[in-house]
């Protein structure tokens, strides 16, 4: 994984494929629609312990109140056929960071991939009283 500046405010000149693909997805928030949302992910997306069906879950609950979008990305970092970002998207509910975001291009399009990263459980996370 490249390393991510953090703090760093200065929007970067982004390659216009990878601009569309971010004012797309914005739209595609602001739209509601959940299928076209979700056509923005990967397949082998994985953020942490989320994969793209519980993205998706997760989603669904706030997508309905989400009437402005916006991304200030101010780390770009391509890698063939992966692009790493770092800065913030900004809705009407709120101001989230894009640190260790990566995108990655399958059939001519770009696409949400997660940072691919298993999150660390805490031991007693791992007995079966502790999971949801």
């Amino acid at each position: 994984m490249p390393m991510i500046v953090v703090g760093k405010e200065e929007v970067v000149t982004l390659p216009p494929d990878i601009q569309r693909f971010l004012e797309k997805d914005c739209q595609d928030l602001v739209s509601h629609d959940m299928e076209k949302i979700m056509g923005n992910f990967s397949n082998r997306f994985r953020d942490y312990d989320r994969d793209k069906a519980r993205r998706e879950a997760d989603l669904r609950r706030f997508v309905p109140q989400i009437t402005s979008c916006e991304n200030r990305v101010t780390v770009f970092e391509p890698r063939g056929d992966k692009a790493y970002l770092a800065g913030y998207r900004t809705t009407n509910l709120w101001k989230i960071p894009l640190f260790g975001s990566a995108i990655i291009k399958e059939d001519g399009q770009w696409k949400w991939y997660g940072n691919q990263r298993r999150r660390r459980r805490k031991p007693y996370e791992d007995h079966e009283s502790a999971r949801p």
